[in-house]
């Protein structure tokens, strides 16, 4: 047996500014409202049934963390597919377009592909570009993405699936990182906000 030491940023790093975190509620517009209730009777059904396993358990709690991400439906597969409205992509856009004429740039995560491709189809809409990574880019896709969102113009926003984009990415031209679903794994959600609170910047201050 063995053991692994590992020496924190903080350790290797003085300079570097701590993390800052803000949380924010927001309300549901109404439709989003409605189906994320009638998903929860119907898991609530379930668990009283008493014929729910754990993995049962799980994705229905999966199911109600989309529906309290956006209004959806659920396909013939049984998955999510999200749409408008959405509470997290109103909020999303106000606080892009507070920056419209600035140059910040940002990391947006969620643990859902669909919802991901998603905000990029309507942020596009919106007239903001922006580069999508998920379980599926390439590798060669991955490097290209990061060379255009580290250097100065091009997107200013990273769209990355959390379990996905954790790795072998830096990302520190970003000056916020938006988490919008927390996993049930901790150290996949630090690992994306590390992408962007890299040793390599130093000079890392929180614009707000």
């Amino acid at each position: 047996g063995g053991l692994m030491i590992r020496r924190t940023k903080g350790e290797v790093v003085k300079e570097l500014p701590p993390k800052q975190y803000v949380y924010v509620d927001l309300e549901m517009p109404p439709k989003q409202k409605k189906a994320y209730i009638s998903m929860k009777q119907e898991a609530t059904a379930s668990l009283e049934g008493g014929d729910v396993s754990a993995v049962g358990i799980l994705a229905e709690m999966t199911r109600l963390k989309q529906f309290a991400g956006a209004y959806g439906v659920v396909d013939d597969t049984g998955g999510m597919k999200p749409s408008l409205p959405s509470n997290k992509f109103d909020w999303v856009l106000e606080w892009l377009d507070e920056r419209r004429e600035g140059d910040n740039k940002v990391i947006i995560a969620s643990q859902f592909t669909r919802l991901i491709n998603m905000f990029r189809d309507q942020l596009k809409k919106e007239g903001w570009d922006a580069h999508v990574l998920t379980g599926e880019t390439p590798a060669q896709e991955r490097a290209r993405m990061q060379k255009e969102f580290q250097a100065e113009g091009g997107p200013r926003i990273f769209l990355l699936n959390t379990n996905a984009g954790g790795v072998s990415l830096t990302l520190d031209a970003a000056d916020d990182v938006i988490i919008l679903d927390q996993t049930w794994n901790p150290d996949d959600q630090t690992q994306v906000e590390d992408r962007a609170h890299r040793v390599s910047r130093v000079d890392h201050a929180h614009p707000n």
